[in-house]
């Protein structure tokens, strides 16, 4: 029988029962077939037999099973290496190094963000579409001085449109570049109220954008926040960009918001 994409399969992986029951209950009211395993043998039978369309796996349960179904899938489904949504108390030390800025991580208490992801992989074709994706934030009053100008750096297609569709949702006037020179071309002549890039690019580092704001466009600093998925190592990454922040890659939609709604305000603060 050929999938439906009204009604697209979505596999949990998660050895909580009660987490299992709440997300499946959320994913069956918006129409999803759902599939469960709780262990990491069910979990390999599930992704090979029953071929879903989308992925929720906590990293950590059953002694890594989430991890070890990602592993999986890349040598044997790889078509789904980019439609796992993780979920992890504290982004995981390997996390960017096997994920490569293919998928989300999102805190596991967040399952309307889970949902929302999960929903969003499960029914987008290739290529994604940001218009597609749902988004659950209000928009904010920015005052007589209108949008506020944004700089995204980022690679990642799905990252990407996630960012583009929940960003412009609440009034920001976002500009896009994939890697650090080309954002460093952007802003050669270019004023933006708030930078937000990924730490980890093509071409090189958050330290070396750092490095050319601060030389070149130091007024620029305080408005730059990154984005790391690499919990142990954030607090080094903020010591080698000092002035800017650095939020976990996957930072639930309204902190995420909240944190650069804060550097816009104080951006126009400083010039007025």
């Amino acid at each position: 029988m050929s999938p439906n994409p009204d009604h697209p399969t979505i596999l949990i992986i998660h050895d909580d029962s009660g987490r299992l029951d709440t997300l499946t209950r959320s994913l069956e009211a918006h129409g999803a077939r759902v599939v469960i395993a709780a262990t990491e043998s069910a979990a390999l039978h599930r992704l090979d037999a029953d071929m879903p369309r989308a992925v929720i796996a906590d990293w950590n349960a059953g002694a890594g099973m989430g991890v070890n179904a990602y592993r999986w899938a890349i040598e044997n489904r790889y078509e789904l290496r980019d439609r796992f949504v993780f979920s992890a108390a504290t982004p995981p030390e390997e996390f960017d190094a096997l994920v490569q800025g293919r998928c989300l991580l999102l805190p596991p208490d967040d399952g309307d963000e889970l949902v929302r992801v999960a929903l969003y992989l499960a029914r987008r074709k290739r290529p994604g579409s940001a218009a597609d994706i749902p988004v659950d934030v209000e928009a904010i009053d920015w005052g007589p001085e209108g949008s506020p100008t944004l700089l995204l750096v980022e690679d990642d297609p799905l990252q990407l449109d996630w960012m583009m569709c929940l960003l412009g949702s609440v009034g920001f006037t976002i500009t896009s570049v994939e890697s650090r020179e080309a954002a460093t071309v952007e802003l050669s002549d270019s004023d933006y109220e708030v930078i937000l890039s990924d730490w980890y690019m093509p071409d090189g580092s958050g330290a070396e954008l750092h490095r050319w704001l601060r030389e070149h466009r130091p007024h620029l600093v305080p408005r730059c926040v990154f984005m790391s998925a690499s919990a142990p190592g954030r607090d080094d990454l903020a010591g080698l960009a000092p002035g800017c922040r650095v939020l976990p890659k996957g930072q639930d939609a309204p902190t995420l918001v909240g944190r650069l709604e804060d550097v816009v305000r104080q951006a126009r603060a400083r010039a007025a």
